[in-house]
């Protein structure tokens, strides 16, 4: 299951461009301050994507992105 989180959040970067990834046996969550924050990280997400003969799967990560302008 992947959560989409678009919220106000001290721990993340001011940029509008930064997100958090976190993704566990869970599921995934992208936390961003702003849409295109928001939008990045599931860019990013998508990347870290591999598919295997058993579907789509993702690595267990937590990063925290705040790309510079």
């Amino acid at each position: 299951m992947t959560q989409w989180v678009l919220r106000e959040a001290r721990r993340i970067a001011a940029l509008a461009e930064a997100y958090r990834i976190d993704v566990s046996s869970n599921g995934a969550t992208i936390s961003a301050r702003t849409t295109h924050g928001l939008f990045n990280g599931a860019q990013t997400l998508a990347q870290l994507a591999t598919q295997t003969d058993k579907g789509w799967v993702l690595p267990a990560v937590a990063m925290l992105e705040s790309r510079a302008q």
